[in-house]
């Protein structure tokens, strides 16, 4: 199928109703996922937000809820060491993960692609991954695992990471060192941080 004969009404299902990547429709197809692209950008089907975005989402609307002010360094720096400010002094970054067959892996490495320089606060690992010393970075990493509607978020203390870490692989489902971090927002709602109570 030439990419004329595709129908608004077609890539929009496919896109929105379906679930489905641009290269996924691509392929089912038989074009270039470019010309997938195209035809979205000209039929104003808007592009799904990603991963990363939907958990970030997902924990300022939660901690809102809580009360607490939170801050959203994102929007003004993308280059920001971490994710959130929460009432005014806590540091948030936020990992968000899909599920894959019952496990969420929240990568914590940055590919040499990527070009960071080591600093106080960066570390290159022997496979010539870098990554940020979180002890350094921020207070907490909330880990997101999103499987289908389902929200799984764990709230781990930086100084509970080990610098040479790469990723986390949760399995919530199963015995787990990190499931002791599931939806622990007392954590950062904790008696000594200066935050009102959920209301």
């Amino acid at each position: 199928m030439s990419a004329g004969l595709i129908t608004r009404k077609l890539l929009k299902h496919l896109y929105t109703k379906r679930g489905l990547s641009d290269s996924e429709i691509a392929s089912f197809i038989g074009i270039d996922r470019t010309a997938i692209c195209h035809l979205r950008k000209a039929y104003d089907i808007k592009t799904r937000k990603s991963v990363g975005e939907l958990g970030e989402e997902y924990v300022i609307k939660k901690l809102t809820a809580l009360g607490c002010e939170v801050k959203n360094l994102n929007e003004q720096d993308k280059t920001s060491l971490y994710d959130l400010l929460v009432n005014k002094v806590l540091r948030i970054e936020v990992k968000t993960a899909s599920d894959l067959n019952g496990t969420f892996n929240f990568s914590l490495t940055n590919k040499p692609e990527c070009n960071h320089i080591e600093s106080d606060h960066r570390i290159f690992l022997p496979n010539g991954r870098s990554k940020k010393l979180y002890r350094k970075t921020c207070d907490y990493i909330v880990c997101v695992g999103i499987k289908g509607k389902q929200v799984y978020p764990f709230v781990i203390p930086s100084k509970d990471i080990p610098d040479n870490l790469q990723n986390i692989r949760i399995r919530p489902k199963r015995s787990h060192k990190y499931n002791e971090y599931f939806q622990k927002w007392e954590y950062i709602k904790k008696p000594d941080a200066p935050t009102s109570d959920p209301k």
